[in-house]
């Protein structure tokens, strides 16, 4: 794989896990709150703790993403 993919897949991942765990836990706290801001925050957020991370895997390549499973 090269580097930008290596990035892309961790962004990608990170971004969506980041996401979804955040409005689930939202959703479990109090579903009421969930407004324009909070939104907001949490997309801004997730893209910059996904842009580092993915940055970092650019640079150290690693291999989260294996396409050979063991049977």
């Amino acid at each position: 794989m090269t580097s930008k993919q290596y990035f892309v897949r961790t962004f990608i991942f990170v971004f969506i896990f980041y996401t979804v765990y955040k409005f689930v836990g939202q959703i479990i706290i109090d579903y009421t709150s969930i407004k324009i801001p909070f939104i907001l925050k949490t997309l801004a957020i997730g893209f910059v703790v996904a842009a580092v991370l993915g940055g970092i895997n650019y640079f150290a390549k690693f291999n989260f993403f294996n396409g050979k499973r063991k049977e």
